[in-house]
């Protein structure tokens, strides 16, 4: 067992449609981030396809070297869904039938009008011993084991959890029920009180290094707390974690350098934790109670997609060739197209054609514009045209929320 402060774990993902590379694992990196804000280490992510002997194998060597194994997939009725007969038989007991969730499952069948298969019964059954963790909205419900010396060849116990791997359910079972029960398990193993606390901040408008930059002594590894930072898609994220005994003493590390990045970043930070730009500009827009119309060239409706509908007016997509964008009423112009049927915007955002290939260099320039329909205030930018095809839309998208999120402010 690692020292109490410093629980690791190992996520494990099942099915051939992951060896394959048919689908991607999205369940371990979301899992990771988790365990993360409750202070354990993920070393090991590991993938096996659906044949019961290897994932016993697998599980067993997790088992010897990690506290806490989270396992996806292999819980559904086929019969390559093999995932709870390898824990069964890594724990070396039988799968049991467990009547009150047959029940579930067969109202669930009840309710979508459709007879369940007998194949299904199979989801009623588990590890004999092991906690069932409820699935509100789905036939596969997961299941926790605690593993013992025998198996592990450790002191302390550790605990195995299955979940499926249809991603919404795995999230809606963590978050209700199993989140709380990992709780449970650090506090058995931390004799004492031990407290980490975690904090992402979002930002967006800066580089990497530029961030790093403004911030040197925040991403020192010498730093008390640590600050990691992550970009991804033209989103900065600073990372800071803090530990220790006094619960008081890590929230005021917390407190302390989540100021100084407000401080020094503050225009460019956007949210923190679960939140996006998209659902904080969102947020604005609905405490306000203000609606936003779009004109889109060449995002072609990628930006109305990401419009919560509370706050949302329409749009229009427009050919790259419509000469609308440069003419002096372009607002005017844009409001005109919204009619009373679907409401007037608070707020005209219209994102400008991408360049043509011919483009010369010196005008490969996309405009984003945005009005203050009731003020006639406008905020316009224009941004040099490039960056990896697969994420250039998004990336527009980001810009155009920011000059809206500036104009909410």
């Amino acid at each position: 067992m690692n020292h109490p402060e410093h629980l690791t774990a190992e996520l494990i993902s099942i099915g051939d449609e992951i060896t394959s590379g048919a689908i991607v694992d999205t369940n371990s990196a979301w899992l990771s981030s988790e365990l993360a804000d409750l202070g354990i280490r993920t070393l090991y992510h590991s993938t096996v396809g659906d044949e019961l002997g290897p994932m016993v194998d697998v599980f067993r060597i997790a088992a010897g070297r990690s506290d806490l194994i989270l396992i996806t997939g292999g819980i559904g009725p086929t019969e390559d869904d093999l995932t709870r007969q390898a824990a069964a038989d890594l724990i070396g007991v039988p799968l049991q039938q467990d009547q009150e969730t047959l029940n579930f499952i067969q109202e669930l069948f009840r309710k979508r009008n459709r007879s369940m298969p007998e194949s299904n019964r199979i989801q009623a059954c588990f590890p004999k011993g092991a906690k069932i963790i409820p699935n509100p909205h789905g036939t596969a419900p997961g299941f926790e084991c605690e593993l013992n010396f025998a198996i592990t060849g450790k002191s302390d116990p550790v605990r195995l959890l299955v979940f499926p791997g249809v991603p919404a359910e795995m999230k809606e079972m963590w978050n209700q029920t199993a989140r709380e029960q990992v709780m449970n398990f650090i506090r058995t193993i931390r004799k004492e009180d031990h407290y980490v606390r975690n904090l992402r901040i979002h930002t967006f408008g800066l580089g990497e290094s530029e961030v790093e930059a403004r911030l040197p002594h925040l991403i020192s590894r010498e730093h008390t707390p640590t600050v990691g930072i992550t970009a991804k898609e033209g989103i900065i994220t600073l990372r800071i974690r803090a530990e220790g005994d006094d619960q008081e003493e890590v929230e005021a590390q917390i407190q302390e350098t989540k100021k100084i990045i407000y401080d020094i970043l503050g225009e460019y930070v956007f949210g923190e934790g679960e939140e996006t730009l998209s659902s904080a500009v969102c947020k604005k827009l609905k405490a306000k109670g203000k609606k936003v119309g779009l004109l889109e060239w060449g995002t072609r409706g990628l930006m109305s997609s990401q419009i919560q509908e509370d706050c949302f007016c329409g749009s229009f997509i427009l050919a790259k060739e419509s000469p609308y964008f440069k003419s002096p009423q372009i607002f005017r112009t844009a409001l005109e197209m919204f009619n009373d049927d679907a409401g007037k915007p608070d707020y005209l955002l219209l994102i400008g054609p991408y360049p043509k290939t011919n483009t010369p260099d010196d005008e490969r320039d996309v405009s984003i514009a945005v009005q203050d329909v009731r003020s006639h205030r406008v905020i316009e930018r224009s941004y040099r045209f490039g960056g990896h095809p697969a994420i250039i839309d998004n990336l527009y998208c980001l810009r155009a929320f920011r000059l809206l999120n500036q104009i909410l402010e």
